[in-house]
């Protein structure tokens, strides 16, 4: 018997129907950075607001190769990088209406103290150690904000 073709319109369609009752998702995996007293890492983007360093998984990494790649790219780290176990992960939106999801995967991330950090990706401006409470008076991404 002969099977039928899906029409590229009938796939698109379909995804169209799809994605009108199901929000769509990002992966994203992000690195939790303590430095000696304790306080973590925040980058600071372009547009002002500090998150965790990482960013999206790109198509045939795994989370941890991820975090390798981003505080590559966004703070000129490339050798010595541990990324332990992953610590939690959840799923926010960048949206009000819940239509784009993000799902963030966590991991605690050692770099050795005396590592030298440049800012190296056109998207993260400065970083610096912050606690709690301090990370709390800053204008933090959504990601950022739901982690805390």
């Amino acid at each position: 018997m002969k099977r039928k073709r899906v029409s590229d319109f009938s796939f698109l369609f379909l995804f169209f129907l799809i994605s009108l009752i199901m929000p769509m998702y990002r992966l994203s995996a992000k690195a939790l950075i303590y430095n000696e007293e304790h306080k973590f890492l925040l980058i600071k983007e372009a547009k002002g607001i500090r998150d965790f360093p990482g960013g999206g998984i790109e198509y045939g990494e795994n989370p941890q190769e991820t975090i390798q790649r981003e505080l590559s790219e966004e703070l000129g780290i490339a050798t010595n990088i541990q990324v332990s176990e992953e610590i939690t992960k959840f799923v926010t939106y960048y949206d009000e209406k819940k239509e784009v999801g993000i799902w963030l995967i966590f991991y605690e991330t050692k770099i050795p103290d005396d590592t030298e950090i440049k800012i190296g990706d056109a998207e993260c401006v400065e970083y610096g150690y912050f606690s709690i409470e301090e990370a709390k008076k800053l204008d933090l991404h959504p990601n950022a904000q739901h982690f805390l």
